[in-house]
């Protein structure tokens, strides 16, 4: 029974017994007036008046105080006060002198008092022991009828004994219809108990109803907004943050994040790394200590990765458990993202609460990941295709053609004031390993030492590697801060590149060890060049110095 109905059968309860005795005390008030004029007129009475008065006053103030105290006492221990309601009538009506008197309608009173009750059992234990009240009476006052021994022509005790017997009567008749309106009674509230049982049931339902339905429009929203945005944002960076924000705010998780999968070129022989890194992310998290957990290759993520299926924080390891207890994350749920063709990354929905997501936001969390891995493989094709046209293939360096609109842009940004500098490479007898080793081998020396310029060019803030054809590769150098661009900094950086190359074992496809130098030439706008096209002639005929000189060294235009 729910908390509303207890507390309405207890306020029912209250009231039933709030108006009974109140008329207890309606009556009592009465029996009071009564023996201040039986002290006036008959005083022998008054000792046998003021008993009942002081019996009747304690016993409903005994009511009185239960009752203000708990009403469940009066359904717990009902045959008690049954007891104290029939016992008070049984005192009064001793006031009565005869057998069957006027207070007689007491006893109904108490009868029909006790159709109102809690169950059909007070209203039977009413009855019987109001019947044994009333023939206990009868005994105790019949010596009364000793005092007249007639009244009229009729002798009084058959004027008594037919009072007795239609007193008697009335009793049952009155219990047989109390009893049968208080079975009507109880039927009927039965009846209107279960109608409000089935009407609660049939409200609660309907409110599920309307909350599953409120979030299925949310969800079916939801993933319309997620689909437009698919359809209509390229940039990667700009549609994962949206993203993240909507499946944030959606699932009220405390953050939301979405990895991928580095791609980066690697030489022939080694294995493509698996290494995740943060995409995008909403909520509040400490990123740093996310990054380091999920850098982890023992961490839950790679395993999502691996088996791609989705997991949450129970089928993590007990160590990892304990670093998303550090973070405040109570509940978490990895989903990979891959497609027939391509391994994506995954997305993880993290909260504070235990147990935070349910079946349905699950489920619509994996339908988000399946549309988010077919867009982010379209993206991820376009951004491949982007590379391939500005990328040269073999090395993943810039190729001429992006080259040439770096330095364009460059051109027209700083004017007359420009300051770059520009190193191209040559490998010496290239061509030897190509004729010795093979193509293949020659392809991945190309790859290695491509790392290797990449490597020094990273170090160096704002520099762009690229291949310039063959086993040709440049360097263009901007200024950067403190750091100008002098044609002795590109020295230094040039050498450097020389020197790792000559100390550098390449291995031919037999496993035969060999080793490549490499020569360069420099020039700088402004100190060698005016503009972009001069500095890479110049530039280009300091490496013709270099090689005619004996390979192996860096020149500098002059």
């Amino acid at each position: 029974m729910s908390t509303s109905k207890t507390h309405t059968r207890k306020q029912r309860l209250y009231n039933r017994w709030r108006t009974s005795q109140n008329i207890k005390w309606v009556l009592l008030f009465v029996l009071a007036v009564a023996t201040l004029i039986v002290k006036y007129y008959q005083p022998s009475a008054l000792r046998r008046f003021a008993l009942v008065f002081g019996y009747t006053f304690l016993t409903m103030f005994l009511k009185e105080v239960l009752l203000r105290r708990n009403i469940n006492y009066f359904h717990r221990f009902f045959w008690f006060f049954v007891f104290l309601n029939v016992s008070m009538v049984f005192a009064a009506y001793n006031l009565g002198y005869f057998p069957v008197n006027f207070l007689f309608v007491l006893y109904i009173l108490v009868i029909y008092d006790s159709i109102t009750g809690t169950s059909s059992k007070e209203l039977q234990l009413t009855v019987i022991l109001s019947i044994a009240a009333f023939l206990a009476n009868i005994i105790i006052l019949w010596p009364n009828l000793e005092l007249y021994r007639q009244v009229g022509p009729i002798p009084l005790y058959i004027l008594q004994g037919i009072g007795i017997f239609l007193s008697i009567f009335f009793i049952i008749l009155a219990s047989s219809m109390a009893v049968t309106r208080s079975r009507q009674a109880e039927n009927l509230i039965k009846n209107l108990e279960q109608l409000l049982d089935e009407k609660e049931r049939n409200l609660e339902q309907l409110h599920k109803v309307n909350a599953a339905l409120e979030e299925k429009y949310a969800a079916s929203y939801t993933l319309s907004l997620i689909q437009q945005y698919l359809l209509h944002e390229m940039q990667e960076p700009k549609l994962l943050e949206k993203i993240t924000d909507i499946i944030q705010g959606v699932s009220g998780s405390s953050f939301c994040a979405i990895l991928g999968l580095k791609d980066d070129y690697q030489e022939a022989d080694e294995p493509a790394p698996r290494d995740l890194h943060l995409l995008a992310i909403s909520g509040a998290i400490d990123h740093p200590a996310l990054i380091r957990l999920i850098e982890d290759p023992e961490s839950l993520a790679y395993r999502v990765l691996a088996e791609k299926k989705p997991r949450n924080k129970k089928d993590a390891s007990p160590e990892e458990r304990a670093l998303w207890d550090q973070l405040g994350i109570k509940s978490i749920f990895f989903i990979p993202l891959f497609t027939k063709e391509e391994e994506i990354g995954l997305m993880l929905v993290a909260h504070s609460q235990e147990e935070a997501f349910n079946k349905d936001q699950l489920e619509f969390l994996q339908l988000i990941a399946n549309q988010l891995s077919l867009a982010l493989e379209n993206i991820l094709l376009h951004q491949k295709t982007q590379v391939l046209a500005w990328h040269d293939p073999l090395t993943g360096l810039c190729n001429r053609y992006y080259l040439n609109r770096f330095l364009g842009i460059q051109e027209d940004k700083a004017g007359s004031a420009q300051t770059l500098g520009c190193i191209i490479f040559d490998l010496d007898h290239f061509k030897q390993v190509n004729d010795q080793y093979g193509h293949v081998t020659g392809d991945k020396v190309l790859k290695k030492v491509a790392n290797i310029i990449r490597k020094h060019a990273e170090a160096e803030e704002g520099w762009l590697p690229g291949r310039f054809g063959g086993e040709e590769f440049i360097l263009i150098a901007t200024s950067n801060g403190t750091k100008r661009c002098e044609p002795s900094r590109l020295k230094k950086v040039a050498e450097r590149i020389r020197k790792q190359i000559e100390q550098t074992t390449f291995t031919s496809r037999d496993g035969e060890n060999f080793s490549l130098t490499i020569s360069g030439g420099i020039a700088c706008i402004p100190e060698q060049a005016k503009n972009t096209d001069e500095m890479i002639i110049r530039a280009d005929e300091a490496l013709y110095r270099a090689k005619r000189a004996g390979h192996n060294r860096i020149v500098v235009y002059s």
